[in-house]
């Protein structure tokens, strides 16, 4: 069978409309949706199915250990194999491989270096990065850290954290100024962060260091978490706050895109 890259093998059109599928999956969605076991009578009335149709479809989704039938209560839930499909599925990604090509994109838009970083207590650190390829760029290096209170990195995560996890990490900030504007003030940050969750990225402009400017915005994986975020940065000689800005709906985009290639369903 001939594949094509971008939509996979080519197949005809009654498999592409195969009712069966889509029914199997709309009982599949509806007991993941529920959370508790459901009767017959409850999937039929939530799925709109005949009961015939059903009872067909459930059992060989039972058959198939996607779905479980208790007997005692004569209900359904999702089944095992069900849940090691997916567990196998959320453990196999890795945060960099669903990033590397919005990232890519990020650099060729912007011909700045794109950084990606994870939280580690107040701290960011680096994990990945496409470098620019202009002559004068930054050098960063993965595995370095820096903390929350100077980078858009930083800010654009603990931003959307939840609110005592939040608090702690304020709380255990020093607020050292490490560059010429870096925020050294726990209630501005605090406004800053509030900020950030409105708009959804981040900006930092000679906060961390002097001469470099970002804006980053968090990445979130299959169960809403924040796993991550990414960044533009760049020379402030050559970018201001406007081209920042300008930029951001893109950085805001490819973090949600990374975010659904890691299963988050907004």
């Amino acid at each position: 069978m001939e594949a094509n890259a971008s939509r996979g093998p080519k197949v005809g059109r009654e498999a592409l409309n195969s009712t069966t599928l889509r029914k199997s999956m709309a009982f599949l969605e509806t007991l993941a949706e529920a959370g508790t076991p459901l009767g017959l009578s409850e999937l039929v009335q939530r799925t709109g199915l005949p009961k015939s149709t059903s009872f067909r479809i459930l059992s060989i989704l039972a058959n198939e250990r996607l779905i479980h039938f208790d007997a005692a209560s004569r209900t359904y839930r999702i089944g095992y194999r069900f849940m090691s499909l997916a567990f196998n599925m959320w453990h196999h990604l890795d945060l960099r491989r669903a990033a590397v090509e919005e990232m890519r994109r990020l650099g060729k838009a912007s011909g700045e270096n794109i950084h990606l970083a994870v939280l580690d207590g107040n701290e960011i650190v680096f994990i990945d990065r496409v470098e620019s390829h202009k002559i004068l760029r930054l050098h960063s290096a993965i595995g370095n850290r820096a903390s929350v209170h100077c980078t858009a990195l930083g800010k654009s995560m603990v931003a959307f954290l939840p609110q005592e996890r939040q608090a702690e990490i304020v709380k255990s900030l020093s607020f050292e100024k490490i560059a010429e504007k870096t925020i050294t003030d726990p209630a501005r940050y605090e406004r800053e962060l509030r900020k950030v969750r409105s708009q959804r990225y981040a900006l930092a402009f000679k906060e961390h260091q002097s001469d470099v400017c970002g804006v980053a915005s968090p990445i979130r994986d299959f169960r809403g978490e924040i796993v991550g975020s990414v960044c533009i940065s760049a020379p402030v000689f050559r970018t201001d706050r406007d081209r920042l800005e300008g930029w951001a709906p893109q950085v805001v985009e490819a973090a949600r895109t990374i975010s659904r290639n890691l299963g988050w369903m907004e």
